[in-house]
Formats: C-alpha cells, sequence, structure tokens
C-alpha cells in the first residue's frame, strides 16, 4: 500500500499556521469531515491547508441535530439509550457504523471519492479521528488488504495521538451523565470495539468483499 495518500486525523478547528504548512506541504487536496451538522456548529468549521482545499461533509450519525426542547431530560434521554455496560455502549456505537443505512451510504461515497484521481491526497476526520475515522480507516485499510494486525495496531495508536483533544470532545457527554466510568469507553479505543465492526459485518452481509460492493 503507497503511504501519504489517506490522512486521519482529529478535527482541523484549531490547526495552526505551522499545520497548515504541514498539510500543503502532503499535497493535502482534499478534506473529508464525518462529523455532523450540529457538531461544526458547536465546535466550529475546519481551517483548511489554502483555498484550493476541497471540503466534503459526510454525515454518519445524526445525532447532534441542535439543542434540545427546555422540557426534554437529557440526562434521563441519553442513559435509558445506553446498554448497561459502558463498553457495551462503545460496542454498540461501532456495530451501528457498519450496520446502519446513513454510514454505509457515506462509506461507498467516501470509498469511491478516494478512488477518484481528481481527490489527490485526502484528509479523512470526524471529532477525535479514533472511533467514526477509525472504523474507515479498518475499511479502506482491509479493502487494500492490508494484515489485520498491522490495521489494528494503527488503530490502537489512537490511544496515545488524541490525549489532548479528547476532553474537549468528551465535555459535553461527561456534563450530561456526570460520571467519569460511563464516558471512559468513549475516551479510548479498543481491539474489541474494532472487532464489534467487523462481526456485524461478517453477520449482516457474509464478509467484507460483500459489503463494499
Amino acid at each position: 500500500v503507497r503511504p501519504g495518500l489517506v490522512l486521519r486525523t482529529d478535527s482541523l478547528i484549531a490547526l495552526p499556521e505551522e499545520g497548515r504548512a504541514a498539510l500543503r506541504a502532503l499535497d493535502v487536496r482534499t478534506v473529508v469531515d464525518l462529523r455532523d451538522e450540529g457538531e461544526i456548529r458547536a465546535h466550529g468549521a475546519d481551517v483548511l491547508p489554502d483555498g484550493d482545499t476541497r471540503l466534503v461533509h459526510l454525515e454518519l450519525l445524526g445525532l447532534h441535530p441542535g439543542p434540545p426542547a427546555a422540557d426534554v431530560d437529557v440526562t434521563a434521554l441519553v442513559e435509558a439509550s445506553l446498554p448497561e455496560s459502558p463498553d457495551d455502549a462503545a460496542r454498540d456505537v461501532y456495530r451501528m457504523l457498519v450496520r446502519d443505512d446513513v454510514p454505509r451510504a457515506a462509506w461507498g461515497r467516501l470509498l469511491r471519492l478516494l478512488a477518484d484521481d481528481d481527490t489527490g491526497t485526502a484528509l479523512v476526520h470526524c471529532a477525535a479521528g479514533k472511533d467514526r475515522t477509525g472504523v474507515f480507516a479498518w475499511l479502506l485499510l482491509s479493502v487494500l488488504g492490508v494484515e489485520e494486525d498491522a490495521i489494528e495496531a494503527d488503530y490502537l495508536a489512537s490511544n496515545g495521538a488524541y490525549a489532548d483533544v479528547l476532553p474537549r470532545e468528551l465535555e459535553p457527554l461527561l456534563a450530561i451523565l456526570g460520571d467519569l466510568e460511563k464516558v471512559r469507553p468513549f475516551a479510548i479505543v479498543d481491539a474489541s470495539y474494532l472487532a464489534a465492526a467487523r462481526a456485524e459485518v461478517e453477520a449482516t452481509a457474509g464478509g467484507l468483499a460483500a459489503y463494499v460492493r
């Protein structure tokens, strides 16, 4: 696999000039933002390397449409939607990311986009660059025939790479749940999360080859 054609990062909302210069040096021509519109409104739009960079927005979750109504108990809604185990909640997110129609359509569009020569070097990100982007990196590298051990090692590297990003991204969830243990699984990546996505693809499509057709 030729390196340097697809990059995985966290969001570019705080990209400094030296970061922009680094992306220009890598000839990044397309940025793909996997965040929802509500996330973009809440945290900010990407700072692009230059005015010629193409920005593509592919929404996956639809979980951030805007502020809730004043009479809605957000804490109760979130807690009711979570499984008893916080780790199961994280695994459920990964299953959803390969099972539900919206993300599946987005993955197909993204794979076609990257196969287009006009796309050039692409940078793909979500908020922290570890879950939505991590699932896509697994799909892409698997399609390209990269060994699972190498894919998993790249995925698990997120645990050290994004330590300064996660507090910002998880603050809203911590404010709702008020319990660090309930939030902890969303602050890390774990091999079992990716295994849950892989098993879901096997169960629903019969394997990766059929899934990406």
